[in-house]
């Protein structure tokens, strides 16, 4: 809405069902399937590492395939957005961006910043990584591996969007970018102290869950889970 500035969602759920939606949500379902495999890899015994193993293969194959397949969407099907300009004041004048939308818009900025590259390099990196570790069973190699790839694919989505931050289908011009949807110094300021005070809290739990599950031995197998089921759960 250009008078109250508020975004609303044009469309219906069979619109939130296109090509390029549909293979991102399973791509991410991939993504994070692939790096529990690898942990589990890592983390277990017995059956359930043979288990993960296997599901670290046939789900990364799968993963290389539908991030080709995204990419490709992106590159040769989806009309990308390219920011011409922006008003004077773009923190305060958020309606006044000059946006164009064209066939392969999203990937002509990696022509213009070669650097956005590094994004799908270490995504593909990262899953072969993953890959080559788990056949030689090098857990912990194939652990950061999954991880690798796992920070490459969100970077490769931020990399690809950049400057925007939500584009708009109704009307390109009312897109938020990372200069129009800044906020404020105070609401900066509290989110930091709030954010200080959780990252404390977040870090205290986990420290505890780790000592918890992990200080006895470096894996788990189903008798420990039994012996400790009140304590790791």
């Amino acid at each position: 809405d250009p008078i109250s500035l508020r975004s609303f969602y044009d469309g219906n759920f069979f619109g939130l069902l296109n090509p390029i939606g549909v293979m991102s949500g399973l791509l991410s379902v991939c993504m994070v399937v692939f790096h529990g495999a690898t942990y589990l890899n890592r983390r277990t015994e017995g059956d359930v590492r043979k288990t993960a193993k296997k599901l670290v293969f046939s789900v990364g194959i799968v993963f290389l395939i539908l991030l080709t397949v995204a990419g490709s969407l992106i590159v040769f099907y989806t009309r990308g957005y390219t920011l011409l300009s922006v008003g004077p004041s773009p923190e305060l004048n958020i309606l006044h961006n000059d946006v164009v939308r064209s066939a392969g818009g999203w990937f002509q900025s990696y022509f213009i910043y070669p650097w956005k590259f590094f994004g799908p390099a270490l995504a593909y990196a990262g899953i072969f990584m993953a890959l080559f570790a788990t056949y030689f069973n090098w857990r912990n190699f194939a652990f950061w591996g999954s991880a690798f790839a796992i920070g490459g694919c969100i970077a490769t989505a931020g990399f690809t969007l950049f400057p925007f931050i939500m584009p708009s289908s109704t009307n390109p011009a009312e897109s938020l970018t990372i200069w129009n949807a800044v906020s404020s110094q105070y609401a900066l300021n509290t989110m930091l102290y709030v954010g200080v005070v959780l990252l404390l809290i977040i870090l205290g739990y986990k420290i505890f869950a780790y000592h918890s599950i992990w200080g006895q031995k470096p894996t788990l197998s189903e008798e420990d889970v039994e012996k400790n089921k009140h304590t790791f759960y």
